[in-house]
């Protein structure tokens, strides 16, 4: 995503843990550590002096479940959600029930 982010000439934050985040950085994003900080929190000053507000126009989530709820707040007014992998479906930590009901949530 960060590579194509860099391609489209695309402003773009990258969440990683501490090991990755030289990696993140190597791709022109910033980088922010979500085991160190709030990834909310950090996107929202990261993104505090842009026209339109704070928040991204995008998130891409590769997580999913009760993850979501935390990337939309990164979210501009009329910004995308774009979930795609479910780590936690694959890892057995969450049914398909449960991730239904979590983007019903979203929707509501």
């Amino acid at each position: 995503m960060l590579d194509l982010a860099r391609h489209f000439g695309l402003t773009a934050i990258g969440t990683c843990s501490a090991a990755n985040v030289r990696a993140v950085e190597r791709c022109g994003t910033a980088a922010v550590d979500y085991r160190a900080e709030d990834f909310v929190v950090a996107v929202r000053r990261l993104t505090a002096g842009r026209e339109g507000g704070p928040g991204v126009d995008a998130a891409f989530d590769a997580i999913g479940g009760a993850h979501f709820a935390r990337s939309f707040a990164c979210l501009t007014r009329g910004g995308l959600l774009v979930g795609y992998g479910s780590q936690t479906m694959a890892t057995g930590a969450e049914g398909l029930a449960s991730a239904a009901l979590g983007l019903a949530r979203l929707k509501l």
